[in-house]
């Protein structure tokens, strides 16, 4: 349950609202001048809070430290490859894609084939 309290009366009942925040998880919105400034809640109250928040954004410098790392790392990798650049990634996952259809359409014709195969061994049988 939430209460509100004014900022006002909060020093005087202190004890009272502490003791229900934390034996009954009961919360309170600080206000004044009818207007929420702050919030009373239990540390697993906020345990959770800081848990589901998301994480902060990284300030531009990190950002940019960031794509300088990536473009050094690809500079080392041409290098590694003397100088060729890079396979472009777009085009090694179509072929990675198609090759992975390709397999799944021979293993699907093969278990038909072995159906056939199966189906007429047991009629030549009967």
């Amino acid at each position: 349950m939430t209460s509100r309290i004014d900022a006002g009366e909060l020093s005087q009942h202190a004890q009272e609202i502490l003791s229900k925040v934390r034996d009954s998880r009961e919360r309170y919105v600080i206000e004044q001048s009818g207007t929420p400034i702050a919030a009373v809640v239990s540390v697993d109250d906020l345990a959770r809070l800081e848990e589901s928040a998301p994480p902060p954004k990284r300030s531009i410098a990190e950002q940019l430290a960031t794509l300088e790392h990536a473009a050094a790392l690809r500079e080392r990798m041409r290098g590694e490859r003397g100088g060729r650049p890079l396979p472009d990634s777009a085009k090694t996952i179509r072929y990675l894609r198609e090759m992975r259809g390709k397999k799944f359409l021979m293993g699907k014709k093969r278990v038909k084939a072995n159906l056939r195969r199966r189906k007429s061994r047991s009629q030549t049988r009967s």
